[in-house]
């Protein structure tokens, strides 16, 4: 898994690329980076 600023790229990427096509696979990607930020 990419981990650190490249991490946060692709997110921001990912989800600027198709937000409201992809719904489910944003809340998974949100729990992932909530969980980083937990740790």
């Amino acid at each position: 898994m990419v981990q650190g600023p490249e991490y946060h790229l692709l997110f921001k990427v990912q989800w600027h690329i198709r937000p409201h096509q992809n719904p489910l696979n944003l809340l998974k990607i949100r729990k992932r980076v909530g969980d980083k930020n937990r740790v």
